[in-house]
């Protein structure tokens, strides 16, 4: 699963109202692998899994870290029984 982060700019000048037609520039992303936290996630009594993720830029052939996040990923499955 891939994780991105962007900025959106605007200058004030161009800004007329709320809905402004800013400029998104990408700030850092992330991947996280599911393969190992399957058995986690399809755990239907657990409560998932929590990862402490953290978004990166590559700049000048170094990785630099420019935010983090925790998040909590679980498989939910919803069923609908309809009776006719």
């Amino acid at each position: 699963m891939q994780f991105a982060c962007f900025v959106v700019t605007d200058r004030m000048e161009n800004a007329v109202d709320l809905e402004g037609k800013g400029q998104a520039r990408l700030l850092g992303d992330c991947v996280l692998e599911l393969g190992p936290l399957m058995p986690s996630l399809n755990d239907i009594y657990g409560v998932g899994s929590r990862q402490q993720m953290a978004f990166a830029r590559r700049r000048d052939g170094k990785e630099v870290v420019v935010g983090r996040f925790t998040c909590i990923i679980k498989i939910v499955v919803s069923t609908f029984d309809v009776k006719i």
